[in-house]
């Protein structure tokens, strides 16, 4: 049982710590060539009445708004993960303890006995 309960605790302190891809905000300069492509674009098109800076803004503001919740929603659930097997983890270390005194025991009381 020993031997099963150290298996099962290293399958979750390895799912801890391996497979998990956060998300993160764009990098200034793929900002900085974002603006650019949207000044580019709006300058192609016909903008009803408003300075082209501000629809750039705006939209700006909308794509760093749509990846910043596209982020935190992956990193979120990524650490309840990770929280979920290292609460795991925990446990089946406890059994680990749980049982390594109990055979210490029994191992010290069989040699005791002879």
């Amino acid at each position: 049982m020993l031997i099963y309960c150290i298996f099962v605790s290293t399958y979750f302190f390895i799912r801890t710590y391996h497979n998990y891809s956060y998300g993160y905000l764009p990098k200034p300069k793929e900002i900085e060539k974002d603006i650019k492509d949207f000044k580019e674009y709006y300058k192609t098109i016909i903008v009803n009445g408003d300075k082209i800076s501000n629809k750039v803004e705006e939209d700006m503001r909308n794509y760093i708004t749509t990846w910043y919740i596209e982020s935190s929603e992956k990193n979120t659930t990524n650490n309840d993960m990770k929280s979920y097997f290292r609460h795991m983890t925990y446990k089946w270390f406890i059994g680990i303890l749980v049982f390594l005194i109990l055979s210490s025991f029994m191992f010290f009381l069989n040699n005791l006995l002879k």
